[in-house]
């Protein structure tokens, strides 16, 4: 069950890593239901390396993000083990 955790975890980083950029964007996009400040995809990029940190920015609430989807990650490991059982009895 340990190595089912860690792996969990490093699970969690890698995906949380890999699609953070996007959802930054999806989320300052989402955020900004009249379009004020950020546009299209393109154009919320450009605006998002034009700020202070410049790709940096992109990262910004990696450490949370990342932290929720690896107990996610591991929870339905666990719940694979458990629920099996019951579902695929014999």
């Amino acid at each position: 069950r340990v190595s089912s955790v860690l792996g969990g975890i490093a699970c969690g980083a890698v995906a949380a890593t890999l699609s953070h950029p996007l959802d930054t964007i999806k989320s300052c996009m989402q955020g900004d239901v009249a379009e004020e400040r950020y546009g299209s995809l393109t154009a919320t990029t450009r605006r998002l390396l034009a700020e202070p940190g410049g790709p940096l920015v992109f990262f910004r609430g990696w450490g949370f993000r990342t932290l929720r989807m690896s107990i996610a990650i591991c929870v339905i490991g666990e719940l694979r083990y458990t629920l099996a059982p019951l579902f695929f009895p014999g």
